[in-house]
């Protein structure tokens, strides 16, 4: 335990000199670095993060990676710049993604690989099955079978995220200054609704809802015109957590919440507010 700690701190040190702050150190033409962590996704069991990730500098760093909760060691699946959105069937054998807004997956067992037959361009996908995807199309939901290929509309909704047991998360802007987070299982239509309240019309719709089946919290982000305001809500009550220049968040344990932070870094917070902090992580040994 006491070499590990020592490690957490050489790290933390590294992150401090490194670039992981706004003062980032400047390449040959004056550009800054700068490391990108965007759109945190829970794994189904539970156990991992599944993030995108962009390195200015070094691009062959850039990919999808997944990183250990309860532990700071990460391991890079995908390579490729301009990646988003991953998220793992609910078997834990498949990983999904978006690369330039076309469905790409990635079979973690044999690493065989496919895309989505379509020329349309997705915003966000979840897994809702094993070979079923919950879509989002600017305010628009579709579900996409991967095998044999296939896209059905499903209505309006933003950003669908994965409750478990095939059902998922919504949200919908039904009037200027009325927003609602919903739930809806893909096999019978049944729908719940875990957020209705009214905001300002000057603001952008729910983006990004997240739940976690241990709490009764929901967490989301709004646009403000600048940024994305993180937000928690439990019944009446709404929490701003930070603010961020991304819209993904994501509940990750029974009170920790992932966004990027100002830094462009993952930071981790909780439910109940709190000083965000960056949510460190290592490369695997391996």
């Amino acid at each position: 335990m006491d070499s590990m700690r020592a490690l957490l701190l050489i790290i933390a040190l590294i992150v401090l000199l490194c670039g992981c702050t706004e003062d980032r150190p400047v390449g040959p033409k004056g550009a800054q670095h700068f490391s990108l962590e965007t759109d945190p996704q829970l794994s189904p069991d539970g156990d991992h993060i599944y993030y995108a990730s962009h390195d200015s500098f070094l691009t062959s760093n850039s990919g999808i990676y997944r990183a250990s909760v309860s532990m700071p060691i990460r391991i890079k699946l995908v390579s490729g710049v301009g990646l988003s959105s991953p998220t793992v069937s609910p078997d834990d054998h498949t990983l999904a993604y978006l690369d330039s807004g076309k469905i790409k997956w990635i079979d973690l067992l044999s690493l065989s690989t496919g895309t989505f037959p379509s020329l349309s361009e997705w915003k966000s996908i979840v897994f809702v099955d094993t070979a079923v995807l919950i879509a989002s199309r600017e305010d628009f939901l579709e579900m996409i079978t991967l095998s044999p290929p296939a896209a059905g509309g499903l209505g309006v909704g933003f950003d669908p995220d994965d409750l478990g047991d095939s059902t998922y998360l919504f949200s919908i802007h039904p009037e200027p200054e009325l927003r609602a987070i919903l739930s809806e299982n893909y096999w019978n239509g049944e729908k719940d609704t875990f957020l209705i309240g009214a905001f300002s019309g000057s603001l952008g719709p729910i983006r990004s809802p997240s739940k976690h089946p241990s709490n009764n919290h929901v967490v989301f982000s709004i646009h403000n015109g600048t940024n994305f305001d993180i937000y928690s809500a439990r019944g009446d009550t709404l929490t701003l957590l930070g603010t961020s220049n991304r819209p993904g968040v994501e509940i990750v344990s029974d009170g920790l919440v992932l966004f990027t932070g100002q830094t462009g870094l993952l930071y981790n917070t909780t439910v109940y507010g709190g000083t965000p902090q960056p949510w460190l992580h290592i490369e695997d040994s391996d």
